[in-house]
């Protein structure tokens, strides 16, 4: 007995793969990374490194920048969060 003689066993093709040859795309259900929050942490990061080399360095003026870039990435992770709240409720 001959098992596969030149053939390929295949999965039958489900009918919108079937026009394209490819999987539909599709929207992420949940999106957790909007721009809001990659801003927020990209602006959290850099307030900690000027807070911390403010503190090595002794330079008020700098550590104070860096804590005001904490308190920005703070407010842009909040807006964030509000676009996801307001987005949950339309889409349910």
């Amino acid at each position: 007995m001959v098992i596969g003689k030149g053939r390929r066993m295949t999965r039958p093709v489900p009918a919108n793969e079937a026009r394209t040859g490819r999987a539909p795309r599709r929207e992420p259900e949940n999106q957790d990374m909007d721009r809001e929050h990659v801003k927020g942490a990209a602006d959290k990061a850099k307030g900690a490194v000027k807070d911390a080399a403010g503190k090595l360095t002794g330079d008020k003026s700098l550590q104070a920048e860096g804590k005001f870039d904490k308190a920005k990435g703070d407010a842009h992770n909040l807006a964030g969060d509000a676009k996801d709240a307001v987005r949950k409720t339309t889409r349910d």
